[in-house]
């Protein structure tokens, strides 16, 4: 080569470098001031604001935000503050709580053990736990609990949660499974794989296996099986935290900025203790499209990872919530403690994703609107979610009508009724709230920005509703009567 070709190529070189970052800027600009609900109704579209403005709007001191576009990480942001009326600000590297996102990183840390063959996905339960075993009774004995229904949630125990003040001495999981320290007790009280319903006493007994199995605890066998080895090198689902991490992590803000005492509650790994960053975060998410698409298997097979995206119960993958398939198959997750919200999403066949870690509670709210915005600036496909209500009510609407429990929140329940003609709703004993008709089974609700989706019974399971904002990430009921 030449000296004049060496400089020719070389100017095409950067060339083409400055276009790609301008490009880059481009978009972030465009996804920091658009900012709108990922829905169009009748034609009217949501109004558009900016990341600031909404972060003011629903109290979120801090957030931080990652983009993979192509399976590569396009870039990460932070904003604002680690604790409200404080200057220190959140950085790409500051740590969230991840609360219920520790969920599908547990189910892809399991199905690495049953790729090495030290678990199987339809063993019964209490042949892998040694230190406790789940109390058997007549409907364990009709359907042997297996390792499967605990990660797609239809183990069938009674709901709880594990929140603990944090200051306190963490108790050791098995005492909690015993139900101590005001934790709750582990009880089967419908058949295994019968019931869909979210469950964190699923995921503490999940975490105990993993422990029993490996000899090792939770945040031992993720450092050595999955965080190091995909550089998620903050990540850790230690409790308590080490007090040099906890002088920098972001604190938890419940409404109107008020402060989680002691920054954050104590949560155990697999139901909800996963501490991680926005980088980190996306790191694994680019490992599962990755996996899928066949690019990398130093974590799980193709196989598992599709599996791990393909509805085993309703949109319940063997880790993840999926919607849609081939260009349009789409995970999703969320997590939820207090003071703190995280979401990721991701389109596996495209390579495209997000992570949005928050800390505050008002980040869901925030979350929503960012898919509207990165929608568009990355050509996720399907979004804006577009709907268009009829006047006209499909026949026979008798079929819909009956009482929909939240699953995993029994005491929620929503009654669907005929008022006058039309579908109407009500929470609990919360004011009714009209459905208008859109398409096939979905029903739009103005008074909330939400729809519902009605289906039949299917994977054995009774008829039930999807409960949710167009484009987003919602809840399930389960007819009841």
């Amino acid at each position: 080569m030449n000296f004049m070709s060496w400089i020719i190529i070389s100017t095409v070189m950067c060339l083409s470098i400055s276009s790609a970052d301008e490009s880059k800027r481009e978009r972030i600009h465009q996804v920091e001031n658009s900012l709108k609900l990922p829905f169009i109704i009748d034609g009217e579209k949501p109004p558009v604001t900016t990341l600031r403005e909404q972060m003011k709007q629903f109290a979120v001191p801090g957030a931080a935000i990652a983009v993979i576009d192509n399976l590569e990480l396009e870039w990460i942001r932070a904003y604002g503050v680690l604790e409200h009326g404080e200057p220190a600000r959140v950085e790409n590297n500051t740590l969230f709580q991840a609360g219920s996102i520790s969920k599908p990183v547990t189910a892809w840390l399991t199905l690495m053990l049953v790729s090495e063959g030290s678990l199987k996905l339809d063993a019964p339960i209490n042949t892998l736990l040694r230190t406790w075993k789940v109390p058997e009774n007549d409907f364990t004995t009709k359907s042997p609990l297996l390792l499967r229904h605990l990660i797609i949630h239809q183990a069938g125990f009674a709901p709880g949660a594990y929140m603990l003040e944090r200051g306190k001495t963490f108790p050791p999981l098995v005492e909690l499974l015993q139900g101590k320290h005001h934790a709750p007790q582990i009880k089967v009280i419908n058949e295994p794989g019968t019931v869909f319903a979210y469950s964190n006493p699923a995921y503490a007994v999940l975490q105990q296996v993993l422990e029993d199995v490996s000899g090792m605890s939770l945040d031992e066998l993720a450092q050595r099986k999955l965080f190091k080895p995909l550089g998620m090198n903050r990540s850790t689902f230690a409790e308590p935290l080490p007090a040099e991490m906890l002088l920098t992590v972001a604190a938890g803000h419940l409404k109107q900025w008020l402060k989680v005492k002691n920054k954050a509650l104590m949560i155990p790994g697999a139901p909800g203790g996963l501490w991680t960053t926005a980088h980190d975060l996306a790191l694994f998410v680019q490992e599962i499209m990755k996996a899928y698409q066949g690019k990398s298997d130093r974590t799980l097979s193709q196989t598992l990872a599709r599996q791990y995206v393909t509805p085993q119960v309703l949109n319940m993958g063997l880790g993840m919530y999926v919607t849609g398939q081939g260009d349009t198959l789409r995970f999703q997750y969320t997590g939820g403690t207090d003071g703190y919200v995280a979401y990721l999403t991701g389109f596996p066949s495209l390579g495209k994703a997000a992570v949005v870690l928050t800390n505050s509670s008002g980040g869901s709210s925030l979350y929503r609107k960012l898919i509207g915005a990165l929608a568009p600036a990355y050509r996720w496909p399907n979004l804006p979610v577009e709907r268009t209500t009829s006047a006209q009510t499909p026949r026979n609407l008798t079929r819909l009508v009956g009482r929909y429990c939240f699953d995993g929140a029994p005491d929620l329940v929503v009654t669907i009724s005929i008022q006058d003609g039309l579908l109407s709703g009500q929470i609990n004993n919360y004011p009714h709230f009209q459905l208008k008709y859109c398409q096939e089974a979905i029903w739009y609700i103005p008074k909330h920005l939400k729809e519902m989706e009605f289906h039949p019974p299917q994977h054995g399971l009774p008829a039930g509703i999807y409960y949710r904002t167009p484009g987003s990430l919602g809840n399930h009921l389960t007819k009841i009567e």
